[in-house]
């Protein structure tokens, strides 16, 4: 018997800052795994019911043998009953084991009041992370200052420099190392970047497209909008770098380290390729 695999496409659409997945990719990822195991219990109980139905034409066969007169097929019959007592014995541990599993998946889906506390808790991340943007605003402010000030004292060593060098001084330490360490270590705007990262938290991102799976299993870095782990056949809405990912999926069946260097192969035959800092995950890049 195979197993009918649930579908976990449970996220509201991508695409709005009012939209917030309703489960955890971690659950997501337990109720999979959950499932997985269902389905092979099932598999078992399947099995052991096709045996069972065998067993059961031999011990009619055995017991007519038997009522007919050839007492040979007693131990026969004996053990084809044993066997089916023993594998009906198995069903039954293997359904219990089951049933466990399917409460313990049913216990990750929220039910409708943990469904709205989860969403005012993303609501208020949601905000907060808004509410940063001005203390960015505030870091970029000050970042602009400090470099402002860190010119006009490497013009004034500068300007300290040439005039001690027209009088002669041998002194060579105008302590300016560390302000120029400072000034070389300044990030460039903070702002930019920090305004796609939120983008990208809220899912607010426009490129948006549906992408179908092609793996057995495809997950993203979770986001407020969507916990993004998806499974083969569904068709979720994707950013332009996530559907890349996908399409780049080697459908040939390669390992990891084959794929790799597929992904990573050389323009010419005759370029060699460094594998050691290939990523771990396969051919999954940043996203």
């Amino acid at each position: 018997m195979k197993h009918k695999k649930q579908s976990l496409r449970n996220d509201t659409p991508a695409g709005s800052a009012q939209s917030w997945s309703l489960r955890s990719q971690k659950s997501l990822k337990s109720h999979h795994e959950i499932e997985e195991k269902i389905g092979k219990f099932e598999n078992l109980i399947a099995g052991e019911e096709k045996s069972i139905k065998a067993a059961e034409i031999n011990r009619t066969r055995q017991a007519n043998l038997v009522a007919g007169g050839q007492y040979v097929y007693q131990v026969a019959l004996s053990k084809s009953i044993e066997e089916i007592a023993e594998r009906k014995g198995r069903i039954a541990a293997y359904r219990e084991v089951a049933s466990d599993l399917r409460a313990e998946m049913k216990a990750l889906v929220p039910s409708p009041a943990q469904a709205a506390e989860r969403a005012a808790k993303q609501a208020e991340l949601a905000k907060l992370a808004k509410e940063r943007i001005e203390a960015v605003e505030s870091i970029d402010a000050a970042i602009r200052v400090l470099g402002q000030r860190l010119n006009v004292h490497a013009k004034l060593t500068a300007a300290m420099v040439k005039l001690a060098r027209e009088i002669d001084f041998t002194g060579e330490d105008f302590d300016s190392p560390r302000f120029d360490n400072l000034a070389l270590s300044l990030p460039t705007a903070m702002q930019a970047e920090s305004r796609r990262w939120l983008e990208w938290f809220l899912g607010t991102e426009k490129d948006w497209r549906a992408c179908e799976i092609r793996r057995e299993v495809e997950s993203f870095p979770e986001t407020l909008a969507a916990a993004h782990y998806y499974r083969r056949g569904e068709k979720p809405l994707l950013t332009e770098k996530q559907r890349a990912v996908v399409e780049k999926e080697n459908p040939r069946g390669l390992s990891t380290v084959e794929a790799e260097r597929l992904y990573y192969s050389p323009q010419t035959p005759e370029a060699q390729i460094d594998t050691r800092n290939f990523p771990g995950n396969g051919i999954l890049g940043p996203y």
